[in-house]
């Protein structure tokens, strides 16, 4: 029958399907034109199997060529690697002329390249007879593919050798049955100003007023406070049925002893709660709110786990112990089995000691978790239970962590081949044999979660080179990207986190930048954890990067989350840590670079942009380094274009980071103490080239504790002059004393006249500054304006929705998205102040299609220590904010003209 028919019968009879497919695969050339036609026109999953495998069976150019066009979809690309296996001469030649053209280049090339390194010499007659592109491709593939001495067994590091889930496993603890958590009283401990800080997400107002404000039915209200269970219930009821919601800052305004009514009713998907509710909660009912917090941990962990750090309750215990397996929630739980470690071990022994399963494995983590920090906590819980508890917890502690295995080994995918990867080698210069690389394959399977790869893999990251395990771990991502990048097997791309280094991280940061646009947000979150995974100074550079600037606004949340997690991990502040995610691109002491090609050398360079340039032995400029001539030394030369072509790769992503970074110090009155300064800014090789550029001052500072100091009043200024020496005004020598602090000079604050001398140098010596500073434009606040709480110059204005969010390069950001992904607000932290500056927007925007609205009306902008305030009440004044913040407030407003 015609193809239409033939597709016909084959999605309307499932049965029907495989046999027919498998019988046009016997037929062979007769059948590819129709195959091909079924594969284009194929609309599920099954039956694009099916067509795709019955074309891998077949073995013609076009049935290898479909395959190829079709190769982005999972259930193709299986297909095409097993044709690569059966017809590897029709393959290359196939692949070969893919990979030569600009599309589905990297897709091809990775392919071709697993081809090239399993069947090795045996294609050479092939690729010969390949037109001249093709050929000097696969001969370059085939030249890097040439085997590599191979480590002998004996040579193997033992986790290799004989991996563990190959032999016996220790014995756990011994089962006791009828163990129940010792009875500790609850108790309610308080991080310092973690109360009052989430006291402020609560809105002080009776039920009445909750119910009012937020269209609850009054009738509600007498059932809740004293009426008889069945009433209320009865009415709640009728009112979800309704299909409203119970919001969750009404738990506010009930009396304590009514959360436990509301518990009762069960169905908590219909209470409206944020994570600020539930914070609110405990810092205004402390104890009280417990059981209703515990109720809704149950319900949403995610949530819950963070508000309940202050009290110390057996009863929290194994919430906190699943939260450690849960990425999302893992912080909190470890910051609570910190707080309460007695009241983690009591919680967690009866479960340690009960049958195996996923609570007793979490138990016993989460002990070990509290014993690295306080290991008295659990023996005394373990004395509590009796004399075989306490002889059984050596048998919780004493474990050798390559024994963290799965009941179920898991399977290698498709897509991993162990002789199509380059092989990690020893730092003997021997490669892993096959069976080695499979063995690491298995182990890095074992490793789900980028914080917590299987303890072999660490073993064996000690027994290689860097470089060949960054390249095994680049090419089996490469091939988990080309098999469709399944979610199941996310481990091939979370390795990246334990095996890449900085080129890995440079060549995934565009693709994690591009992904959320491509429907990939969840992919590009893992990205993050693989960027801070690899550590590296550039890794991070680029981490940051994302968390500063990224129009992809959810993924940018992520990423800032990540930067203050890791900050916090080194007791940093993020500015205290973005100080020294600034990498020194291999560059000299002074700054600059010497690219050596042998018989000529040539000198980088950076302008007040930070881009690179090349200067000649004759001092002459050259922006982009020359090619190298048959007179230099060809292994020199190569190297220093390498090293060119690295550097403005990095300069480029790090330079726009930078000059903003320096700016907004500026506005937010950051101030540095001398050694900071002078460690991090003057004396970093490549920053300090901007820092040359700006006008500097002293300050009168008293850093506030556990903040970074900001503002004080100008002492003195200066600049940082070409040989790192600092000069004054009039360009004579100027003195840092040691315990000066020191900022970038905000115009509202120089001198008239030290500014008009401070420029004159700058001009004197043709130095640009990187942003405007000395011609700044500098504004002020009215009086009337002062007297009032909310700024209203800019309402009514129409502005383009791209003007608005060209905000977010001077420090603002996206209100969070309300009903519908509608973001009607922009916000902007103050400086120092704890103050947010909110400006109102209509018709907003909406997540997923910014340019739904193309055109906004400003409406006013007024400022909250709590951000966005549907309601006025809680205002505060303009006359709240200093000079500087104002003025810069309004030069931002007047960048919408």
């Amino acid at each position: 029958g015609s193809t239409y028919q033939l597709q016909l019968r084959c999605v309307t009879d499932a049965g029907a399907a495989p046999v027919i497919y498998a019988t046009l695969a016997h037929l062979g050339r007769q059948a590819t034109d129709t195959l091909v036609a079924c594969l284009h026109v194929s609309a599920g999953a099954e039956d694009t199997r099916l067509i795709a495998d019955a074309l891998a069976r077949i073995g013609t150019t076009e049935a290898l060529e479909a395959l190829m066009a079709h190769a982005h979809h999972k259930d193709v690309v299986g297909a095409l690697a097993e044709a690569t296996q059966r017809f590897p001469t029709l393959a290359l030649s196939v692949l070969a002329r893919t990979a030569a053209r600009a599309r589905s280049a990297d897709q091809a090339t990775t392919i071709l390249r697993g081809l090239i390194r399993r069947e090795g010499e045996a294609l050479r007659p092939a690729i010969a007879a390949l037109d001249d592109a093709e050929r000097r491709l696969c001969e370059k593939l085939l030249a890097d593919a040439t085997p590599k001495v191979e480590a002998t067994e004996d040579e193997l590091p033992a986790v290799l050798r004989r991996p563990r889930w190959e032999g016996a496993r220790k014995a756990g603890p011994p089962q006791l049955k009828g163990l129940a958590p010792e009875r500790l009283p609850s108790a309610v401990r308080w991080p310092a100003g973690r109360r009052e800080e989430w006291s402020a997400f609560v809105t002080p107002t009776s039920w009445d007023e909750a119910a009012r404000s937020l269209g609850l039915p009054s009738e509600l209200r007498p059932f809740i406070v004293d009426g008889k269970e069945e009433k209320f219930s009865a009415a709640v009821q009728g009112y979800k049925r309704a299909g409203s919601y119970l919001w969750g800052n009404t738990l506010l305004g009930l009396p304590p002893a009514q959360l436990e009514r509301l518990l009762r009713l069960g169905d908590l998907g219909r209470w409206y709660v944020n994570e600020r509710d539930l914070l609110g909660l405990a810092a205004l009912r402390e104890l009280e709110a417990l059981d209703f917090l515990l109720a809704w941990v149950g319900y949403r962990p995610a949530q819950t786990l963070a508000a309940l750090l202050p009290f110390g309750d057996v009863r929290i215990a194994p919430h906190a112990a699943a939260g450690l397996g849960k990425k999302t929630v893992r912080a909190d739980a470890e910051a609570w089995l910190r707080a309460h470690p007695r009241h983690a071990a009591a919680g967690l022994l009866p479960l340690a000691f009960d049958k195996a399963g996923k609570a007793r494995d979490a138990a016993m983590a989460a002990l070990r978790f509290v014993a690295s920090g306080d290991r008295g906590a659990l023996d005394d819980a373990s004395r509590a239970l009796g004399a075989k508890a306490a002889e059984g917890i050596e048998a919780i502690l004493d474990f050798d962590e390559l024994d963290v295995l799965p009941t179920k080994m898991p399977k290698l995918p498709s897509f991993f081949v162990a002789d199509a990867f380059e092989r990690p080698v020893l730092k003997s210069g021997k490669a892993l044999p096959s069976s080695a690389v499979e063995t690491l394959g298995l182990m890095l399977a074992l490793s789900k979660e980028v914080s917590e790869p299987y303890a072999g893999v660490g073993l064996v990251k000690d027994a290689c080179t860097p470089e060949s395990l960054a390249a095994f771990g680049w090419e089996l991502f490469q091939a988990w990207t080309v098999a469709g990048s399944p979610g199941k097997e996310g481990w091939a791309f979370a390795q990246l986190g334990w095996l890449g280094d900085d080129e890995c991280a440079r060549r995934l940061t565009p693709l994690i930048r591009a992904w959320p646009g491509e429907s990939a947000h969840a992919r590009a979150v893992l990205g993050l954890d693989v960027l801070a995974g690899i550590g590296t100074d550039v890794a991070l550079m680029h981490l940051n990067g994302i968390a500063e600037k990224l129009k992809f606004k959810g993924l940018q949340e992520k990423a800032r989350e990540k930067i203050a997690a890791l900050a916090e991990a080194r007791g940093l502040s993020p500015l205290e840590l973005a100080d020294r995610l600034v990498p020194d691109l291999g560059l000299d002491e002074d700054g600059s670079l010497v690219l050596d090609f042998g018989p000529r050398q040539f000198r980088v360079g950076f302008d007040e942009g930070l881009k690179p340039f090349v200067k000649d032995e004759e001092d002459k400029l050259v922006r982009e380094l020359p090619k190298p001539k048959k007179t230099d030394d060809a292994e020199k030369a190569q190297a220093a274009t390498n090293a060119w072509k690295a550097l403005k790769k990095d300069a480029r992503a790090i330079a726009s980071q930078q000059v903003a970074r320096l700016e907004l110090a500026m506005v937010d009155t950051r101030r540095w103490d001398a050694a900071s300064f002078e460690t991090f800014l003057v004396r970093h090789p490549l920053v300090s080239h901007l820092v040359k550029r700006l006008v500097w001052g002293v300050y009168e500072v008293t850093p506030s504790e556990g903040e970074p100091p900001s503002g004080g009043e100008l002492r003195a200024v200066f600049r940082v002059a070409e040989d790192g020496t600092y000069a004054d005004v009039n360009d004579e020598p100027f003195a840092l004393a040691e315990d000066a602090m020191v900022g970038v000079a905000h115009p509202l604050e120089i001198p008239a006249g030290a500014a008009a001398a401070m420029a004159q140098v700058l001009a004197d010596y043709a130095i640009v500054q990187p942003f405007a500073q000395l011609g700044r434009e500098t504004y002020r606040l009215t009086s009337a304006e002062l007297a009032g709480k909310e700024l209203r110059r800019v309402e009514g204005r129409k502005v383009s929705s791209g003007k608005v969010l060209g905000l977010e390069t001077r420090g603002w950001r996206r209100g969070a998205p309300q009903d519908g992904g509608g973001i009607w607000w922009m916000e902007r932290l103050l400086p120092g102040q704890a103050i947010t500056a909110v400006l109102e927007l209509d018709p907003g925007m909406v997540v997923g299609d910014l340019g739904m609205f193309p055109e906004q009306t400003l409406k006013t902008v007024y400022l909250s220590r709590t951000g966005y305030e549907w309601r006025r009440e809680r205002l505060s004044e303009l006359r709240e904010i200093p000079a500087i913040a104002a003025s810069e407030l309004l030069r931002d407003l007047e960048s919408l003209h």
